[in-house]
C-alpha cells in the first residue's frame, strides 16, 4: 500500500498529496503495530498490537466524523 501511495504522490495535486501523506502515516502506524515485539511473560506483543490498532481505528473514526460535519 505504501508503494502505491508513493507512486501516486508523483502525479498528485497539492490537496491529493496532503491526503496521501495522511494515508501514508496511517499505513506506517499499521505496519508498526503488526511488527511489534513483546517481552514475554511481561509484555505480550498481541496485546500491544491490538491496542495500537484500536488507537488507529479511533483516529480514523474521528476523521470520518470531522469530514461529515
Amino acid at each position: 500500500m505504501r508503494k502505491q501511495i508513493k507512486k501516486l504522490l508523483t502525479t498528485a495535486s497539492s490537496d491529493e498529496a496532503k491526503q496521501l501523506a495522511v494515508l501514508d502515516e496511517y499505513a506506517v502506524g499499521i505496519v508498526t503495530a503488526l511488527n511489534t515485539d513483546g517481552l514475554q511473560p511481561f509484555k505480550y506483543a498481541t496485546v500491544e498490537a491490538s491496542q495500537m490498532l484500536e488507537e488507529i481505528e479511533a483516529s480514523l473514526q474521528q476523521l470520518s466524523k470531522k469530514r461529515g460535519q
